[in-house]
């Protein structure tokens, strides 16, 4: 039997319930390693930081090694469902954020004003696709084959010389 701060119920162990503070330390200081595991079988399991108004925090890796988390199985389906409430999601302040008011996603940035924002170069080696009935547009000059675009739409194909593309006079 374990009770820390509560009785033990139908098997479980309860840590905190009645106290106002507490915390469970696996290891130490120095190079012990530690584990919490919620069994090997194919029931499921669940981890509840509890249902209170108080805010929740799970810190993993705050030291200097790498981290990593695994979700899910490598055979079988998995997801990650990521709840933010009212609030929103970013990933180091603005390498990926995701406005939970409207869905707008930024990358780079913490500010998207579109659907997609993104803050720097995209490197793209599919195609660009539309399927919307709204017009299209880029702000400032493209380049179709040009590094370095020199006009609004400025194209070079394989071969050619600048010269070779020709438009009319009321363009």
């Amino acid at each position: 039997t374990i009770a820390i701060g509560n009785t033990q119920t139908a098997g479980s162990v309860s840590i905190g319930a009645a106290m106002t503070s507490g915390s469970i330390n696996i290891g130490g200081t120095g190079a012990q390693t530690g584990a919490i595991s919620l069994g090997t079988g194919t029931g499921a399991q669940i981890i509840n930081l509890g249902s209170g108004t108080g805010g929740k925090t799970i810190n993993l890796g705050t030291g200097a090694a790498a981290n990593i988390i695994t979700i899910g199985s490598n055979t079988g389906a998995s997801s990650l469902a990521l709840k933010t409430g009212s609030g929103n999601l970013a990933v180091n302040t603005n390498q990926l954020f995701v406005r939970q008011a409207d869905g707008f996603v930024g990358v780079g940035t913490a500010a998207p004003d579109q659907r997609l924002a993104v803050a720097g170069n995209i490197s793209l080696t599919g195609q660009v696709i539309s399927s919307g009935a709204a017009s299209n547009y880029l702000a400032g000059n493209v380049g179709v084959a040009v590094a370095a675009p020199q006009g609004r739409l400025d194209v070079q194909a394989a071969g050619s010389a600048s010269t070779d593309m020709a438009a009319p006079a009321s363009l």
